[in-house]
């Protein structure tokens, strides 16, 4: 049987969204980081969604990350 994961505690306390944890997150390490590959950004994602409800979002990371990388080459 599945285990049923739980947002972690302080996430609730907070109110805090998933998405916007999340996007906000990816898009600071992009601006201090910007090219990263796979690896070194599952990496960086570990480290700061350590909880076990949080591991299963990284493809959300990845996908924010990404978006103001396109960005800033945009206006570049």
């Amino acid at each position: 049987m599945f285990e049923v994961l739980s947002k972690p505690e302080c996430c609730v306390s907070e109110d805090m969204d998933c998405g916007a944890c999340l996007r906000t997150a990816a898009h600071n390490v992009a601006r201090v980081c910007g090219g990263m590959n796979q690896g070194g950004l599952r990496g960086i994602f570990g480290h700061l969604f350590a909880h076990p409800f949080c591991k299963s979002k990284v493809h959300l990371f990845e996908r924010a990350y990404a978006q103001p990388l396109a960005f800033l080459s945009a206006s570049e």
